[in-house]
């Protein structure tokens, strides 16, 4: 079935058919400005979605489980203005939004392979892509400046165990709670050297990575098990850039970080910081750095 218009309960609100499960198509006319939260919820054929020309608001769980969406490309006339947009649309492998995204914009797209995002997107929202376990990566539309502009909510990619590695943006201040949580997949990232603060759990089950590098602006690790990377079978190795220790949680580092390697001349001072003496037998001093003739 293809619907080419839609009925509507006055000029601006456009209803969907929650019950119908025979619609395939869904084909927006210009005359239609915005869609109620669950408007298409749930229709479990619905495989292919063709936006109009003109401004589109699409609210809270518009799309949510559309199972058999393979793909979408959202225009930038089209405003993404409620959360859970497209979650849980398990059929879901590619998505291209070249304008906004919101808060749990893509929760559980198990299949989502590859996300492509618009410059108006300032920030990854709360939870956009956590439990997308097929995501690869994601594309920003806008300039390499304009994503170093970039910030990150709590949760964004947590247990998005495909990914890697991943270009976290140069300018961002904050890795906040759980945004790479149980990323199990994850085997190299680097943390931008502006970074002062590294929340809760921000790498907590990153399986995969053997080595972190903390860069000298970080002043907090105050979270509970920020940085727990490793496994069993794969110890980490922390290695420490701040020549004066940072704030940290006596569970920062959870069980599985075999070494923590600081600054020349700092080991004393980590040992005999606040809360560092926990981890008094992983820490390591680095070896002086050369210093090479004129």
């Amino acid at each position: 079935v293809q619907i080419y218009g839609i009925s509507s309960v006055n000029a601006r609100i456009v209803t969907g058919t929650r019950e119908d499960q025979f619609i395939r198509k869904i084909i927006f006319t210009d005359k239609i400005t915005s869609c109620t939260s669950e408007a298409f919820y749930n229709l479990q054929v619905l495989k292919d979605i063709v936006f109009p020309t003109t401004p589109l608001s699409l609210g809270q769980k518009v799309f949510q489980r559309c199972l058999a969406l393979e793909g979408i490309i959202v225009p930038q006339n089209v405003t993404i203005s409620g959360s859970y947009c497209f979650s849980n649309c398990s059929g879901l492998k590619y998505a291209v939004v070249a304008g906004n995204i919101e808060l749990n914009c893509f929760e559980n797209c198990s299949a989502l392979v590859k996300a492509v995002i618009g410059e108006q997107s300032s920030s990854i929202p709360y939870r956009a892509f956590a439990s997308c376990t097929a995501l690869e990566g994601i594309s920003f539309l806008g300039t390499d400046e304009q994503w170093d502009d970039v910030t990150f909510k709590n949760y964004c990619f947590s247990q998005c165990s495909n990914l890697k590695t991943f270009n976290i943006p140069k300018n961002i201040l904050e890795i906040p709670d759980n945004v790479f949580s149980y990323c199990t997949g994850l085997t190299n990232i680097i943390i931008p050297d502006k970074v002062t603060k590294i929340g809760s759990s921000a790498f907590a089950s990153c399986t995969g990575l053997s080595e972190l590098t903390i860069p000298a602006s970080v002043t907090n690790l105050g979270g509970m098990k920020c940085l727990a990377i490793g496994s069993a079978d794969n110890h980490a190795t922390i290695i420490m850039k701040p020549t004066t220790p940072p704030v940290v949680n006596t569970q920062a580092f959870g069980s599985y970080v075999g070494r923590i390697i600081v600054p020349y001349g700092t080991a004393d001072a980590y040992k005999a910081a606040t809360n560092w003496a926990n981890f008094a037998d992983i820490i390591e001093e680095a070896m002086e750095e050369e210093v090479l003739p004129l």
